[in-house]
């Protein structure tokens, strides 16, 4: 079971996440699927521009080679309810037009 006690989501993050996405051209993968199998940053389909490589290794202190921690999902999860990104099954967010020029 998730208990929501553990997460600490900063806003910091959430607007890093937002400007990575902008600079890949208004998609990024989260890397769940990858991550939830024990799949290392910079490995096959997590890649540091996965929401998990990219927060794990800018802001978490993980390495390339390292585990990811399990946190994309929750901050895919806010910027969407937030209107910035669309979450979308499959694993992947797409900024909002809006926020992209």
């Amino acid at each position: 079971m998730f208990e929501l006690s553990n997460l600490n989501c900063k806003f910091n993050i959430l607007y890093a996440i937002l400007n990575k996405a902008i600079s890949l051209g208004g998609q990024m993968d989260l890397g769940a699927n990858a991550a939830q199998n024990g799949t290392r940053i910079g490995s096959g389909g997590l890649s540091v521009d996965t929401i998990y490589g990219y927060i794990s290794t800018e802001f978490y202190g993980k390495n390339i080679g390292d585990k990811t921690l399990r946190r994309s999902t929750c901050y895919a999860a806010i910027l969407d309810w937030a209107g910035f990104v669309a979450n979308h099954r499959g694993g992947y967010i797409t900024v909002n037009k809006i926020f992209m020029d």
